[in-house]
């Protein structure tokens, strides 16, 4: 969830401000003070901050670490890439010296990609050097990583958890909150839920109460079902011509973890092919949408080109949307027959502009629409989480979309050969990344500045041995 730093900040130093209010003020003292009134108080718009910044700028060029930090949050809150690179080059400069505020600001730019690349791992480093000085934000974004698994970490609610019980920031409580609801990392309790998240669930029903939407399912997923379930699929492989016609079913979200089904919800998809271009086009229906789109096929991966859809969220705060806007990016898909019928089926990556996060885990298992002999028989969570079932992609992608830097991740079971490269839709190269090079086992991870290509679609290869995979990244 994207946090408002400037507000954070400005509670931050507000705090800090009596720990060395006490001793002789400077001119620079009363400078700092005067801004942080003037930005509390809300006498400024964020295009036109010229009275707290010409305070600030002298002050913080002679090295005042709060006047650093505040004219920081000022850049940090403008829209430009060169504002955020001047709160960068400012959090740098006084996170080094030790300043817990600026360390978790730091952080912050480095998770979003703000001023300078982004970067989960050193986001994680700075989020960590702040938490030892006992900042609350900052332990809480701890856990908040562990939460969704960002960076090279493991996805891991325990750890989560135990960052969630350090802090007393109220994101803290309220993900704690939701831990509990769910038993993520911890024995579900609905007692302490409602405490946290100031609810009022009924204490004596120990199901799930992830979501109340009325497509959510409670029931359990038995392993015996899915094994039985996936020992009756068969494959085969996706072309143009079997993905066309019209295809009803569910889209599926699942909990961070992936192993627990969280909202199911109608979902048909119809792809046509364009019989003037060529070029294959879309309409999706669902949660009373229509969109209609451009899409591609390329080695098994559908790409959106422009589908923008409003899913429901759940949430225990009033600040806390109960629909999200998502943008649907591509889809690993694969066609499975299960008990006589077709079904395609797709890991599907997204996007939260809102939160400038990646979607929760999501999927789709669709059936074939065959005139008027389609079963309304609804499939059982674990046919639906066993038919959607597939390996991971091989090459990891983040952002996507992204504006001007992109990471482009993947594991090495053996030592390979491997060529990393970048080609517009066509086949033509914009960047090699590693040429023809032996790489050792395990992860590797690239960060590209794209900033001088063109807005559109891109296609990251990763060749192994010989073998090229590929998926498609957008460049906003």
């Amino acid at each position: 969830m994207k946090v408002t730093t400037i507000a954070m900040v400005l509670l931050s130093l507000t705090i800090a401000l009596p720990l060395w209010a006490q001793e002789k003020e400077s001119k620079c003292d009363s400078n700092f003070k005067q801004a942080l009134t003037f930005l509390k108080e809300d006498k400024s718009s964020t295009d036109d901050q010229t009275f707290a910044i010409n305070l600030l700028k002298p002050c913080a060029s002679n090295g005042h670490v709060y006047a650093k930090v505040l004219l920081g949050t000022i850049y940090e809150a403008s829209t430009t890439n060169k504002e955020h690179r001047k709160a960068f080059k400012l959090y740098k400069e006084v996170a080094k010296d030790g300043n817990a505020i600026a360390m978790f600001n730091l952080g912050v730019l480095y998770k979003n990609g703000k001023g300078c690349q982004l970067n989960y791992n050193k986001a994680r480093k700075w989020f960590e050097k702040s938490a030892e000085q006992g900042n609350e934000m900052a332990i809480y974004s701890l856990g908040y990583m562990y939460l969704k698994g960002l960076g090279s970490i493991d996805q891991d609610y325990k750890k989560a958890v135990s960052y969630f019980e350090k802090s007393e920031y109220a994101m803290a409580k309220y993900w704690l909150g939701v831990c509990y609801l769910n038993g993520y990392g911890v024995l579900k309790n609905i007692q302490k839920a409602n405490e946290l998240l100031e609810t009022n669930f009924d204490v004596t029903n120990l199901s799930t109460a992830v979501d109340t939407d009325s497509q959510q399912s409670t029931s359990a997923v038995s392993e015996s079902s899915i094994t039985t379930t996936t020992n009756s699929l068969t494959t085969t492989t996706v072309d143009q011509e079997s993905l066309l016609g019209s295809w009803k079913g569910k889209l599926i979200q699942l909990d961070w973890s992936k192993t627990t089904i969280t909202k199911k919800i109608d979902f048909e998809l119809t792809i046509k092919k364009d019989e003037q271009t060529g070029t294959l086009v879309s309409s999706v229906v669902s949660n009373n949408q229509t969109i209609n789109d451009d899409v591609l096929l390329l080695d098994n991966t559908l790409y959106f080109d422009n589908t923008n859809i409003t899913l429901p969220h759940t949430a225990y705060k009033e600040s806390i949307p109960t629909a999200l806007a998502y943008q649907l990016l591509s889809g690993d898909i694969q066609l499975k027959s299960f008990e006589g019928v077709n079904y395609l089926t797709a890991n599907i990556d997204s996007y939260i502009p809102k939160w400038n996060e990646s979607g929760v885990p999501t999927r789709l298992v669709l059936k074939k629409v065959v005139g008027f002999a389609n079963s309304d028989k609804e499939l059982s969570d674990d046919a639906l989480k066993a038919l959607s079932e597939q390996e991971e992609s091989f090459i990891k992608l983040y952002p996507n979309p992204f504006v001007n830097d992109v990471i482009v991740s993947y594991n090495l079971e053996t030592q390979a050969n491997v060529q990393v490269e970048i080609t517009d839709l066509s086949g033509n190269s914009k960047a090699v990344l590693a040429s023809g090079k032996i790489q050792a086992k395990g992860d590797h991870r690239y960060f590209f500045n794209a900033s001088p290509l063109q807005k559109g679609a891109y296609v990251v290869s990763v060749t192994v041995n010989g073998e090229r995979k590929t998926r498609v990244i957008v460049k906003k």
